[in-house]
């Protein structure tokens, strides 16, 4: 084997791209070090052990979008502007990525708290932005958000392969949908 080195993040990155290519049977250890062209050694002096890394897989990824939606949307950034730069980072989700963490998560307890966590932040997020839209109640805003992010997750584990185009189309119906339930308030 010729000599790689790998730092904790290339490992991460390594079985984030594997896993949204081949899914979670592309995880397996000995898989992840032949793509690598490293050892095990490698491996072990990054994590304990594979379930590690499963879980730091998601964190490393969750990290990502939460860092870069926390410099997108600072502090007093207007409800529809930060509305517009979630749908957009939304838009931007490896599809293929999300079902195979989804997937993971089925058979792995840890992985499965993981994405739990990273769920319930994305419609925390969502949630206030809903309650200024909308000058509904915290409550009301939750349910608005858990059910439009229930929707994308819906669409998307029904056709991953649904174009850009297709997705913008049936989010603005979704839309036209919540706007009945609830007036925007005017600015």
């Amino acid at each position: 084997m010729k000599s790689v080195r790998l730092t904790r993040v290339g490992w991460l990155e390594l079985g984030l791209e594997a896993l949204a290519a081949h899914g979670p049977a592309a995880l397996k250890l000995a898989e992840i070090c032949k793509a690598a062209g490293v050892t095990r050694g490698s491996f072990y002096h990054h994590f304990t052990d594979h379930g590690e890394f499963l879980e730091a897989m998601v964190r490393h990824r969750h990290a990502i979008e939460t860092e870069v939606l926390a410099e997108t949307l600072p502090d007093g950034t207007a409800a529809d502007t930060a509305m517009e730069a979630l749908t957009e980072l939304a838009m931007g989700l490896d599809y293929r990525l999300e079902l195979g963490l989804r997937e993971l998560a089925r058979v792995h307890p840890p992985v499965e708290a993981a994405m739990a966590a990273v769920d319930a932040t994305r419609v925390a997020i969502m949630s206030p932005i809903y309650a200024t839209i909308y000058g509904i109640s915290e409550a009301d805003a939750r349910d608005a958000s858990l059910l439009e992010y229930a929707t994308f997750l819906g669409l998307m584990l029904m056709d991953p392969a649904r174009s850009e185009a297709e997705q913008r189309r049936l989010y603005d119906v979704y839309l036209s949908m919540q706007r009945a339930r609830y007036s925007p308030l005017k600015a």
